[in-house]
């Protein structure tokens, strides 16, 4: 598997953790791949899906991170979920990791699962990396170098939102069902077109890369959902916030939040009224 950096993310002081990190998600999408059609062991509990291909899936990108990046801290789902996450108290810097994102979109053979990390420091997301294996494309940002969506054995594609657009005439929602609450409303105010895609990571991808407007959800996620996302989001023209329209904090010591919206830049005022336009 070939998946090469452009020479704007070569030259940033990021360049090797982002190798690594586009290496670890990238081989374990290809894993996810192969172990579709396998025996899958879950548990629901009407909220949130989990498997042994979680459990699998994180211990393929945590492995080939830690001998990477031995000493250095990483919060991942399963291990916080299961009450071994680190002490980031005072951290300047830290990894977190989803390598599964849409399980239940992976479980039920659809395409909308992706595995992803972050690279935080001093509270600040400084790189994110999203597989989506079903189309061998990896979205990659590294904070002030640009986002890219990167295709196995070919070329880079810059994420780059025109602030001159126009807003569609049926702008495109992007979720994994039709929203509901002071989202659905919203949707239906607008007129809105849904766009169908399962794991948190790759919407917010669907609304860098300009295919959706909008992405509102009240929720609960996790830092580990959205980080990666927010520094793509950001460097392709777009904000990931609140619905008071601020937005989140990275330092770790929060790990779960709610009501989050993601829209171009150019078009946050007019377009996202939950509670954000003022």
């Amino acid at each position: 598997m070939t998946y090469i950096l452009p020479d704007e993310l070569k030259a940033s002081e990021w360049a090797s953790r982002t190798e690594v990190a586009v290496a670890a998600v990238t081989s374990c999408g290809a894993a996810l791949r192969a172990l579709r059609g396998a025996q899958i062991l879950a548990t629901d509990d009407g909220v949130q899906l989990k498997t042994n291909v979680d459990l699998a899936a994180e211990g393929w990108v945590l492995g080939l991170m830690e001998a990477s990046f031995p000493g250095e801290l990483f919060l991942s789902e399963e291990r916080y979920d299961n009450g071994r996450g680190p002490v980031l108290q005072g951290a300047r810097g830290f990894w977190t990791v989803d390598a599964l994102d849409g399980t239940r979109s992976y479980v039920d053979g659809f395409d909308g699962y992706c595995v992803q990390v972050a690279y935080i420091e001093n509270g600040v997301v400084e790189v994110g990396v999203i597989a989506e294996p079903a189309n061998s494309t990896c979205f990659v940002a590294i904070r002030g170098q640009g986002a890219f969506a990167l295709t196995e054995g070919a070329g880079a594609r810059s994420l780059k939102l025109d602030p001159s657009s126009a807003w569609p005439a049926k702008p495109r929602f992007v979720d994994s069902t039709l929203p509901k609450g002071p989202a659905g409303a919203v949707f239906e105010r607008l007129g809105a077109d849904l766009l169908e895609c399962g794991s948190v990571g790759l919407k917010l991808c669907r609304v860098a890369e300009g295919r959706a407007e909008l992405y509102a959800k009240e929720f609960k996620l996790k830092i580990w959902d959205i980080a990666p996302g927010e520094v793509i989001l950001s460097e392709a023209g777009a904000r990931l916030v609140d619905w008071a329209g601020e937005p989140f904090p990275y330092t770790g010591k929060v790990t779960h939040f709610s009501n989050v919206a993601a829209i171009a830049a150019s078009h946050f005022g007019r377009a996202l009224p939950i509670a954000t336009a003022r």
